[in-house]
């Protein structure tokens, strides 16, 4: 039997929140870019992973990802396609 893994949610592990289709839209036009020209995130990375375990929230590829990092005084926010 394999174990299963258990997640626990980290201050160094940046919150991932998938957009919705409309929200995609919006960034592509606010960044005047394509879907492909965006920086890629394997499914397999543990911060996604961990994040689709704990927000219950499924992802298949092409989906773009919405990554929050926490600074001292201010958030910064990067977005990744799933591969």
């Amino acid at each position: 039997m394999k174990d299963e893994i258990k997640y626990h949610p980290h201050e160094l592990i940046p919150e991932h929140v998938p957009l919705t289709k409309e929200e995609e839209v919006e960034l592509l036009k606010k960044l005047n870019t394509f879907k492909h020209n965006l920086p890629k995130i394997k499914k397999k990375d543990m911060g996604l992973k961990i994040m689709m375990k704990l927000k219950g929230f499924k992802v298949s590829k092409g989906t773009i990802i919405k990554i929050m990092r926490k600074d001292f005084t201010t958030e910064h926010y990067y977005y990744r396609v799933v591969e």
